[in-house]
């Protein structure tokens, strides 16, 4: 069906739709296709703002949508979970069909300040100022994943350690249990509650994420660690949610979950985005079905890899 939404009732309606759908994904999963119309200067937060807006079940969603939600897509695919099963017999089994898993050139890593080396040469990071529209929200089992139209050059990555225009095409994240901290990245030791990726792809060389993906340099994903606090976000301005600190760790890696392409230039924020603990809990409230069985999705994050003689750059001293 679609939906223009013209109401506080019109958004209540479809955002419990959405959500019913979202924690229980099966085998026909449903998904969610949204417009949003947002400058992606304020891109990430907002869209991960809107994402546990929605995990949580709020209904005075007013401060966030008003002026940027058009319209509401709710449909049907069919999704292949036979991926997703190997994927949670754990990292540990992957070299079995990956033997990348053992290379040198793997992500996670240990964010360490005794490897790592400040480089005046680092440049802030900038976006286009363009707005951007259409995603696609789904739970595949293994996270949830937020995908982006980007078909032409509406979100555009470039400086930093970057050589060229990279297309932003999806966002997803890494998190663990009520016990256990769930970012990849780690800094001297220590994680976070949780990870947010946004994956970008090299438009200026390459002509889709397809081609992209394999290549040396065809990926930019910037991290962003997320820590649980007393914050709540229903009540404030989505661009508070910004890190103040435009830091950032920088180093060469790879998909962190197979095929484990090593085609990926890491960009990891220094200074963490901040959820409430209710939000949190709600994201680790996600169900996948597992055998004919409702499972938790818990613990999605790949252990630190071996630096392997790689050199992590950062742009702060």
């Amino acid at each position: 069906m679609e939906l223009t939404v013209v109401s506080q009732s019109d958004i209540r309606t479809v955002v419990t739709s959405l959500r019913q759908a979202l924690f229980t994904s099966q085998s026909e999963s449903t998904v969610l296709a949204v417009s949003y119309h947002w400058c992606f200067k304020r891109g990430y937060s907002s869209a991960f703002l809107a994402v546990i807006i929605l995990l949580s079940g709020l209904t005075t969603v007013n401060t966030m949508f008003t002026g940027g939600l058009r319209f509401l897509r709710l449909g049907h695919r069919l999704c292949s979970f036979k991926h997703a099963r190997f994927l949670l017999r754990g990292p540990h089994t992957w070299v079995h069909q990956f033997p990348i898993a053992q290379s040198s050139r793997q992500s996670p890593v240990d964010l360490r300040s005794s490897e790592t080396h400040f480089d005046a040469k680092l440049q802030p990071l900038n976006y286009d100022d363009k707005a951007t529209s259409s995603r696609m929200l789904n739970n595949n089992g293994l996270s949830f994943k937020l995908s982006f139209d980007d078909s032409s050059d509406p979100c555009v990555l470039n400086g930093g350690p970057l050589d060229g225009d990279f297309r932003l095409n999806q966002l997803h994240m890494h998190w663990g249990c009520d016990k256990l901290p769930g970012s990849e990245h780690i800094v001297d030791g220590n994680a976070y509650a949780a990870e947010l990726h946004m994956v970008h792809w090299n438009s200026s060389k390459y002509s889709s994420m397809q081609q992209a993906v394999t290549q040396p340099d065809g990926l930019a994903v910037i991290g962003v660690f997320i820590q649980g606090s007393k914050i709540e976000l229903s009540g404030l301005n989505p661009l508070l949610l910004l890190p103040s600190s435009t830091a950032y760790w920088t180093y060469l890696g790879s998909l962190t979950t197979p095929p484990l392409h090593e085609s990926v230039t890491w960009i990891v924020m220094k200074e963490p985005l901040s959820i409430s603990k209710q939000q949190l809990k709600a994201i680790q409230s996600l169900y996948f079905l597992r055998s004919g069985k409702y499972e938790r999705l818990l613990n999605n994050n790949r252990p630190p890899q071996p630096l392997a003689g790689r050199k992590i750059r950062a742009s702060f001293k």
